[in-house]
């Protein structure tokens, strides 16, 4: 059933327009300009982000995405379903993402 249904998905035809689209957009010229990241500023962004939420729902994402724990083990430390910790990590990830965007606007804007 399930090869049957991944072979169904293959044989449909994919629309293409976002590709031809994105195939009009020019390359940068410079390579060195594909990984210009400023880490020194992102750091401290970043962090100031994930300080910024709840104390648990830091230590949520801390041992999510940095020590790697599994959803199960989560929800079984946190004594919830593992819906909720899904739940708690996406909007705990959405409140950071804002709190960066936020941060970065703010210091483009005393740039301008």
């Amino acid at each position: 059933m399930r090869n049957t249904a991944i072979d169904a998905l293959r044989c449909r035809k994919l629309p293409t327009t976002e590709l031809d689209e994105a195939l009009t957009v020019p390359a940068l010229q410079d390579p060195a300009e594909w990984n210009e990241l400023d880490y020194g500023r992102a750091r401290p962004i970043a962090w100031a982000a994930l300080n910024a939420l709840p104390e648990d729902r830091r230590v949520l994402v801390e041992l999510a995405y940095i020590n790697g724990e599994s959803r199960l083990a989560l929800s079984r430390r946190f004594g919830v379903p593992v819906g909720t910790i899904k739940t708690w990590l996406r909007r705990a990830l959405e409140s950071a993402r804002t709190q960066c965007i936020a941060a970065t606007q703010a210091i483009d804007g005393m740039a301008a």
